[in-house]
């Protein structure tokens, strides 16, 4: 058969379409919250084992999986996954004045920005404080964004709904048991081993001992909560909704969380 300029196109076409149809194929859009299995499980910025770390994950942890590539997860940051955007491409619109900064000395209090809006589109996220970092994730115009602490140029911010990161698939398996939710009542007592939903504000506390934050709820309930330090000073005077495993109920003295899952409440 002889080659026309017009069979050309149709071969050509006809690859580039099956090219693209074997990656649809091979990413599979279905979602689940998935439960790592490894000690020290890598998250990584893309899906090969060269690419960059962006955090570990302890065993137990709770991820939402939104996709698979081949033999990859792709999943949502975690919380504590540092992001960081250029400070010149947003608009601080709330700060926390340095009278709610009661864990600092007087006078070492400033005013720090505490979520900004973004004033460019398709901005990027990244890894680190740095434009030549992996990118995680971009946001739009007028999206707002909730901010850790400021790192000379740069806001280092809670991860944002539209950031990723990678997993292999041997350490991630659907996590089959539901948290149950309980409504909390003042002065409820709740027996250890059940997993529960709580809303509060994330709080240090100054004599860290079994735990280095609290939370307390609009109902003055508090919950000491045994989590990852870092991830959790990130979240310093934030309001946040928890699901964790009760592993000492009140009736001992404070209920103490191990916390599987944060999130934050705008």
């Amino acid at each position: 058969m002889r080659v026309t300029p017009r069979n050309r196109i149709i071969f050509i076409s006809f690859f580039v379409l099956l090219f693209f149809s074997n990656i649809c194929l091979a990413e599979n859009p279905a979602a689940f919250l998935g439960e790592v299995t490894g000690d020290n499980t890598n998250v990584r910025a893309d899906s090969t084992v060269n690419s960059e770390i962006i955090c570990r994950l302890s065993r137990g942890y709770k991820v939402q999986v939104v996709s698979e590539l081949y033999e990859w997860y792709k999943i949502r940051l975690p919380i504590m996954a540092p992001s960081y955007i250029k400070k010149n491409l947003v608009e601080c619109i709330r700060y926390l004045e340095p009278s709610q900064l009661s864990s600092e000395p007087y006078n070492s209090r400033v005013r720090e920005c505490t979520h900004a809006k973004v004033l460019g589109n398709r901005v990027n996220i990244r890894l680190r404080p740095d434009e030549s970092s992996p990118i995680l994730g971009t946001i739009d115009s007028n999206e707002f964004i909730q901010v850790a602490k400021e790192q000379g140029e740069w806001l280092k911010i809670i991860p944002i709904q539209n950031s990723f990161g990678w997993v292999h698939n041997n350490l991630v398996k659907k996590y089959s048991e539901g948290a149950q939710k309980i409504t909390l009542e003042t002065g409820k007592t709740m027996p250890a081993d059940e997993n529960t939903t709580v809303e509060g504000i994330i709080k240090p506390k100054f004599i860290t001992g079994i735990a280095t934050h609290k939370l307390i709820t609009k109902d003055k309930d508090i919950f000491l909560l045994k989590a990852d330090k870092a991830s959790l000073d990130a979240l310093n005077f934030k309001k946040v909704k928890i699901i964790g495993k009760v592993i000492q109920p009140k009736s001992t003295g404070y209920t103490i969380l191990e916390v599987k899952i944060m999130e934050v409440i705008n």
